[in-house]
Order: C-alpha cells, then sequence, then structure tokens
C-alpha cells in the first residue's frame, strides 16, 4: 500500500485542458461579433458544437461498449483502436478547417468520414439484445443521432438537406439523448439501486427520441407547419426532462439503499 502511494504518477495524454482552451477560443469568438469587432460568430458556434461532439464521442467509446458488455452476459463488445483514434483527429480536422478554411465540400466531406468511422465503432459494440434494455438502447438511440447529424451535414453542400437541421440531430438528438440515459442509469446505479429503469422513464425515452425525429425532420418535410413542430418538440422534451425530475428527485435526495456513503 506504501509503495503505491510513494509512486510517482504515470503520465498520461489527457484531453481537457487543450478542450477547454479551445472552447475558450470558440466562446471568445461569439463575442467578437456580438461587439461587432469581427464576424466571427458562426465560427465560434460551430466550433464549440464540434468540442462538444468530440467530448460525447470519446466518452461513448467508453461507456457504451462497457455498458453493454455488464449488462448482456454473451456480448463482447469490440473497440477498433484506428477508430478511436481516427475519430478525435477527424473532428479536430473538422474545427480547424471550419476556422481557416470553411469550404462546405470539404466540411462535408470530413462529416461523413467521421459518420463513417462512428458507424464502424457501433458496430464493434452493439449487441442485438440491447435492443431490449431501455436504459441501454436509448444510449445507442443517442448515439445513432451522432451518426446521423454528422451524415446529413455531409450531404449539406449537396444541399440534399440542411444544415441546421443536421446540427439539431447532434444537439437534440446527440446531446439530449445521451444526457437523459446517462442521468437516469447514474442516478439508479451511484444510489446502490438496480439499473433497471421504470416504464414511466422508458415512455420518456421513446418521447424525446420522437421529438428529435420531429424537430429535425418534420420542418424540411413539411415546412407549412414549422412553428407548430418546433412547439411540439420543445413540449416533448420538456416533459421527458420534467418526468427525469419528478423520478429521481426522490431517489437523489435519500441515502443510498444499499447503507454505503453517498
Amino acid at each position: 500500500m506504501l509503495k503505491m502511494f510513494s509512486e510517482p504518477p504515470k503520465p498520461k495524454l489527457t484531453y481537457k485542458g487543450p478542450t477547454l482552451l479551445a472552447m475558450a477560443l470558440a466562446n471568445l469568438l461569439t463575442h467578437l461579433q456580438s461587439l461587432g469587432i469581427a464576424d466571427t460568430g458562426t465560427a465560434g458556434t460551430d466550433m464549440m458544437l464540434y468540442l462538444v461532439m468530440l467530448l460525447v464521442l470519446i466518452i461513448s467509446g467508453r461507456i457504451i461498449p462497457a455498458f453493454t458488455g455488464g449488462a448482456i452476459l454473451l456480448a463482447r463488445p469490440k473497440r477498433y483502436s484506428p477508430m478511436e483514434i481516427a475519430t478525435p483527429a477527424l473532428v479536430c480536422t473538422l474545427i480547424a478547417f471550419g476556422l481557416v478554411y470553411p469550404a462546405p465540400w470539404l466540411l462535408g466531406i470530413l462529416s461523413l468520414l467521421i459518420a463513417l468511422a462512428q458507424i464502424i465503432r457501433l458496430s464493434g459494440w452493439h449487441h442485438p439484445n440491447a435492443w431490449r434494455i431501455p436504459i441501454l438502447w436509448v444510449l445507442y438511440s443517442g448515439f445513432i443521432w451522432i451518426i446521423l447529424g454528422f451524415l446529413m451535414l455531409g450531404l449539406a453542400p449537396l444541399d440534399l438537406f440542411p444544415a441546421n437541421h443536421a446540427k439539431h440531430a447532434l444537439t437534440t438528438g446527440g446531446i439530449g439523448v445521451l444526457t437523459l440515459g446517462m442521468m437516469s442509469r447514474v442516478s439508479l446505479g451511484h444510489t446502490g439501486r438496480p439499473i433497471i429503469s421504470s416504464a414511466l422513464v422508458n415512455l420518456s425515452f421513446l418521447l424525446l427520441n420522437l421529438g428529435v425525429a420531429v424537430r429535425v425532420f418534420a420542418p424540411v418535410f413539411a415546412p407549412r407547419y414549422y412553428t407548430l413542430w418546433i412547439q411540439l418538440s420543445g413540449v416533448v422534451w420538456v416533459l421527458c426532462f420534467l418526468t427525469f425530475f419528478l423520478t429521481y428527485l426522490p431517489i437523489l435526495t435519500k441515502p443510498r439503499v444499499d447503507g454505503r456513503p453517498g
């Protein structure tokens, strides 16, 4: 035990510091436009979005395979090292070109490559039985929204899909669905409870995905009712997260059920 504490920590690569610095730059770019100094608002907003996507993709590559292997007895999730390296490299390249050379065709190709890398990653983790476990399939569905978002961004330069709606797939779909799924899971696991979501929470998983589909696709195919689609998806979003709040408030404000600290 003493030897363990006396040994110097092993150096390891970390992405947290550089990512925070890059986020600060993205924030600065948006403020420069607000102050009328430079026309960099869109570049800053896109940069921040892709930085968040970078974090989500890295973390998803750790938790989804681990949760799949833990929940499904026969599952043997595989992580393809080349794709784990290619994913952050491609996203960082997308961010860099978005700042210095934002040619639509180039950004489209990079987006398609990111989507392809995620499809390969997902193929290694996936097990058919995951779709029988709501607390697990909600994570898969959130990740699939990210894939769809980058695919649609890749199609945007060809005028096959609006880029702004593709970004909603990344945000309301990727970030929103994964956030709801992860909060629901860790709130159970970190309070000593079985990791089995309630029927009401399972319904919120389904409704949130439907709400994302409405937000992303309905305004494209039925633009006449644009305001209705925005309002409908917004109401669904609020109801789903309100369901989480009401369901997990008593869980998170009481001691762990297993008697352990926390």
